[in-house]
């Protein structure tokens, strides 16, 4: 199962499979995954011309603002998604 190398956490949502899938084909065995900063941060490198891979991030949102109408408070719900670019372990030295 694909995991966040920052977290330990396994991916959720549509983000497992799309990481397996790219596992799959490139023939990664490690389940590590992170973003460019998260690798550097921890003093690693992503070796030169390897590529990265898209996921998800999805955040479900809720707000209380007043009714433009009655000025009642009343509750509004939103998602945030964001994209990231995540590198496996193994494309990285250190």
């Amino acid at each position: 199962m694909p995991r966040s190398l920052t977290t330990g956490k396994a991916y959720r949502g549509i983000n497992p499979f799309l990481l397996a899938m790219s596992a799959s084909e490139k023939g990664f065995t490690s389940p590590f995954w992170a973003t460019y900063k998260a690798i550097a941060e921890r003093g690693g490198q992503v070796r030169k011309g390897e590529k990265s891979e898209q996921i998800v991030f999805f955040k479900p949102l809720r707000k209380i603002v007043p009714d433009p109408v009655t000025g009642e408070p009343r509750k509004l719900s939103f998602g945030m998604a964001r994209m990231f670019s995540v590198f496996n372990a193994e494309q990285c030295d250190g």
